[in-house]
């Protein structure tokens, strides 16, 4: 089932997904086959003992995966039907890469450097605890992955360079009903640099309508 609200419990308005190709691992063979409209599926005549569940992602929408922490072990007793559940979460991503604003116009040229070792975060504007942390890798290179869809902040906590500062925090939004992603080249300012009026304070995050920088939104 599609696991809207990602709590691994499916709710009365979370849709099945229809179509899926559920393998079952254990004993001498492997079973398989797709789920029925409804998203359920029935295998039978399996011998007793502990099975692996497994789903093929490429049977699922463009987006979706099974979600990480779920349970994909089941004990199979004769005479008892053994039910498990398989939430699907859409998968956002916010990735690009971290540069030197040199000009202050926003945009990456090639020129310009690329900020490699620093550190990034990006929380919810509407659940703080929501929050992540990576380090650009090459060439300036980061990604955050299996995002739910919302609105957040991004911001470079830390440059790894001393010839860059970090700038406020700017807003992404994912949204969109088969793929969740934002590409954003995020920038620093050059150590030194004088910021703009508008950009010296930063937005905070829970209140997100006051101090707004502009919105980036990410739809298929």
């Amino acid at each position: 089932f599609y696991d809207q609200n990602r709590d691994g419990v499916r709710q009365e308005d979370e849709p099945g997904i229809g179509g899926m190709i559920v393998r079952v691992k254990g004993g001498r063979k492997k079973l398989a086959l797709r789920t029925d409209g409804e998203g359920y599926f029935t295998i039978q005549n399996i011998s007793e003992g502990l099975h692996g569940v497994q789903v093929d992602n490429r049977s699922l929408p463009l987006g979706f995966a099974l979600a990480a922490d779920t349970q994909t072990k089941a004990t199979i007793r004769e005479g008892f039907i053994t039910t498990i559940d398989l939430p699907i979460v859409q998968r956002g991503q916010v990735r690009g890469f971290a540069f030197v604003d040199g000009n202050g116009d926003g945009e990456y040229e090639s020129s310009e450097q690329r900020l490699e070792g620093a550190r990034l975060r990006l929380t919810s504007s509407e659940d703080e605890a929501l929050s992540y942390e990576t380090v650009s890798t090459s060439f300036g290179q980061y990604a955050f992955d299996d995002l739910p869809a919302g609105k957040y902040w991004l911001e470079i906590l830390a440059t790894n360079s001393p010839k860059a500062q970090s700038l406020p925090a700017i807003e992404v939004t994912l949204e969109g009903e088969e793929e969740l992603m934002a590409r954003v080249r995020l920038a620093a300012r050059p150590a030194g640099a004088v910021l703009l009026a508008k950009d010296k304070d930063p937005p905070p995050i829970s209140d997100p309508e006051e101090g707004k920088p502009a919105e980036i939104s990410a739809s298929p």
